[in-house]
C-alpha cells in the first residue's frame, strides 16, 4: 500500500493513475468494466483497484483483526465497544466477513463435504445469521463445482491433484463461501473465507456463528462422506435437516 501511495497520484484520470506502479512492477494495466483498471500479478488477485467513488453507495470504515485463536476472541469486544462510544453503525451494504484457518481442509474429502454441506444448506444458513440482503458481492459456486467434487476418483485425490482440478474452475472470492483461497493459498490468507454474515456490533452473535461456522468445519474434515443434496427451503425442514447434518451443534440445539 506504501507503495502504490508513493508512485500513484489519485487526481490524474483513471486510465493514468497506476501506470507509474505497472512500470515499476513490470505489468499491465488491465481495464474493467465502467472505467475500473486494475493490476494483478500471475495469480490472478488485483494488487491495485482504481475507479470512480460513487456517490449513492456508503463508504464504511472496516474493522480488521491479525489471526485470533478461539481463546482471544473476547478481545473483540473491547474493539466493538469503542465503535460503539464512537457512534459508529451498520451501513446499508455491511457485513462481517470471517476467515477460517484453511490447513483442516486441505484434501479432497474434506473440500467435498464441504461442498456438499453448503450447498445443501446454505439458504437455511443465509436465514439463521440473517445475512444481509443490500449486500451485493454474494452469490452461488459455479455448479460445475458440485460436479467436480462428486467424481468417482474425487476421494481418492492426493491434494496437490485436487487443487489443479479446482483451479480449472472460475472461483471468485465474491460469492456466499470464498474457495479461492483454499485452492490458490496466498501468503499469509490460506483462509476459508464466510461473507454471509451481517455486522455485529456485539459480541455475543458473532461467537454464535464462529460457533455454527466450526460446526460446519469440522463436520466436513469428518471422514465420514456428506451426501449430495438440493438446497433445503428455508424454514422449519430446513432447519431439521441442518440439524441432522450437524447433530452435536450447540448453536442448533438453542433454536
Amino acid at each position: 500500500m506504501q507503495i502504490i501511495s508513493r508512485l500513484s497520484d489519485a487526481n490524474l484520470p483513471l486510465a493514468e493513475v497506476l501506470q507509474p506502479v505497472a512500470k515499476t512492477l513490470g505489468l499491465e494495466v488491465q481495464q474493467g468494466p465502467k472505467g475500473m483498471v486494475k493490476l494483478a500479478d500471475d495469480l490472478g488477485p488485483p494488487i491495485a483497484i482504481a475507479t470512480s467513488l460513487p456517490g449513492e453507495r456508503e463508504r464504511p470504515c472496516e474493522l480488521i483483526t491479525p489471526p485470533l485463536t478461539y481463546a482471544q476472541l473476547p478481545q473483540l469486544e473491547t474493539y466493538l465497544q469503542i465503535a460503539r462510544q464512537l457512534n459508529f453503525y451498520a451501513p446499508a451494504e455491511g457485513a462481517t466477513h470471517l476467515h477460517l484457518d484453511a490447513a483442516p481442509l486441505c484434501s479432497a474429502p474434506a473440500i467435498r463435504n464441504l461442498v456438499n454441506l453448503l450447498w445443501a444448506h446454505s439458504p437455511t444458513l443465509k436465514w439463521l445469521v440473517t445475512s444481509n440482503p443490500r449486500c451485493q458481492r454474494l452469490g452461488l459456486w459455479p455448479s460445475e463445482l458440485l460436479t467436480l467434487v462428486q467424481a468417482p476418483d474425487w476421494s481418492n485425490l492426493p491434494w496437490d491433484q485436487a487443487r489443479e482440478r479446482l483451479k480449472t474452475l472460475p472461483l471468485t472470492k465474491y460469492c456466499d463461501f470464498n474457495l479461492k483461497n483454499i485452492v490458490y493459498a496466498p501468503r499469509h490468507k490460506h483462509t476459508f473465507e464466510v461473507r454471509i454474515l451481517p455486522v455485529y456490533l456485539t459480541l455475543p452473535p458473532l461467537l454464535e456463528a464462529i460457533d455454527l461456522m466450526a460446526d460446519l468445519i469440522n463436520r466436513a474434515i469428518d471422514p465420514t462422506p456428506v451426501l449430495p443434496n438440493e438446497p433445503w427451503p428455508v424454514g422449519t425442514d430446513g432447519v431439521n435437516a441442518l440439524r441432522r447434518a450437524l447433530p452435536s451443534s450447540q448453536f442448533l440445539r438453542q433454536l
